[in-house]
């Protein structure tokens, strides 16, 4: 452990400029913020097709939710190795472009009179495929693009993209919800793929760092079972990585409980109309964006591990202001309570993006994204379907109790791991796998 401390992540300053004048950086940028305000569009849209325009049950609301996340313990874990073997940009191309598909068939269907909630459900677990292999390969092309010490500027930018997008979507997707019709939204949704597809086409030439040795270069030793029970087995055995993966675990489970009744309790149970569902959820994204803006400086202050303590002792309990929500003025418990989720989940997510870019061996970080996305996401299609039969049986509100109480108790994990004892996250793996 001694070795641990002496090479332990201290945040690199900035340099003067940053990553806005890094042209590859800045089109891989403006791909990920195209498809995020899409997908964001469609978090709200898809929910309210199935309601308004199919008058799905809440289960049926379970259903969609669920198969959105399935495909993450189907082909999780294949999916990093594959990645790890692959080059990422031309897979990220070909997945905005059945993304694009898959979305302009929703509004396509409906003008024919074809569609339905299975078709619905199948545009999620497709869909949800996609963002497997897209979220794997972009967080491994972060690292192929940046240097190290650039690490923690560019997930920053990213993820305070993305939480600009939970603004923006939520707010246009409800407008445009209650002006023209929900399924007119997820047209634009898929149009943002296609622009997604043309920023990644625009991209310059970029180095591999994380294809500098491993299996691409050994073929002899790239047998995909054991190049997965590898990414397995770091996941299993590292102290910090497991900590993490649990927590994140359970704090999925909760959130996406939470968002499968999220639409019913919204819409049915408080009584708020889609353009103020769409408020509520910009609010989510306002938090995200403050949780972005300042995760940096909280870091460098108080230390990497010791900030992510601290982001859940004060955010965690204001999760429960959002089983409070009522209609009218109490709509603002609805707001403050996401906004303060949102920055959790966010600035937690920044400083351990970043911790496990630099820390992981650079030719398995795919597999050991997978390994740790896989672990977190097995139990979300559980939560969702879980929660979508309990809301039928005792409502939404006592649904929206317990994920909320779920989620809050869900950062003592992190205070019983190895982060409570050290001021920033190692550098150096305490766990070397033999090949």
């Amino acid at each position: 452990m001694d070795d641990v401390s002496r090479a332990s992540v201290a945040m690199p300053r900035k340099r003067r400029g940053g990553l806005f004048w890094h042209q590859s950086f800045r089109f891989f940028w403006f791909s990920e913020a195209s498809s995020a305000l899409g997908a964001s569009v469609a978090v709200i849209t898809l929910p309210m097709v199935a309601v308004v325009d199919l008058q799905a049950s809440p289960m049926t609301l379970g259903l969609l939710t669920g198969a959105v996340w399935l495909p993450w313990l189907l082909i999780g874990l294949p999916a990093g190795a594959w990645v790890d073997r692959m080059s990422v940009r031309p897979l990220m191309l070909v997945c905005q472009g059945v993304n694009f598909v898959l979305y302009t068939s929703i509004p396509v269907a409906h003008l024919l009179d074809v569609l339905s909630v299975y078709h619905l459900i199948l545009v999620a677990l497709l869909t949800g495929s996609t963002k497997v292999f897209i979220k794997i390969a972009s967080f491994v092309f972060v690292s192929d693009l940046v240097d190290r010490d650039d690490l923690i500027e560019g997930n920053a930018k990213i993820r305070g993209t993305e939480s600009v997008a939970e603004i923006a979507g939520p707010s246009i997707g409800g407008a445009f919800a209650q002006a023209v019709g929900a399924i007119s939204a997820l047209f634009a949704t898929g149009m943002s793929f296609l622009v997604s597809m043309l920023c990644l086409l625009s991209m310059g030439p970029s180095k591999s760092n994380h294809r500098a040795s491993g299996a691409m270069d050994q073929p002899g030793r790239g047998k995909l079972r054991r190049e997965i029970s590898q990414g397995l087995k770091f996941v299993i055995r590292d102290p910090y990585i497991r900590t993490l993966t649990v927590s994140g675990a359970a704090t999925n489970m909760a959130l996406i409980g939470f968002q499968a009744i999220q639409m019913p309790f919204l819409m049915k149970d408080v009584g708020a109309p889609p353009a103020a569902i769409g408020l509520l959820l910009t609010s989510m994204g306002v938090g995200g964006l403050f949780g972005a803006l300042v995760v940096r400086r909280v870091s460098d202050r108080f230390g990497s591990a010791r900030s992510v303590i601290l982001c859940e002792l004060i955010l965690a309990p204001f999760s429960l202001l959002i089983p409070l929500t009522t209609s009218g003025a109490g709509l603002v418990l609805m707001a403050v309570g996401g906004m303060a989720v949102s920055a959790r989940i966010t600035a937690g997510n920044i400083i351990q993006g970043s911790f496990r870019q630099a820390y992981c061996p650079p030719h398995m970080l795919g597999r050991i994204t997978s390994a740790m996305r896989v672990l977190r996401y097995s139990f979300i299609p559980v939560g969702a379907l879980s929660a979508g039969a309990l809301a039928s049986l005792f409502g939404t509100r006592a649904v929206a109790w317990g994920t909320m109480a779920f989620l809050a108790l869900t950062s003592l994990i992190l205070m019983a791991g190895p982060l409570r004892k050290t001021r920033d996250f190692p550098e150096v793996p305490v766990v070397v796998l033999q090949p």
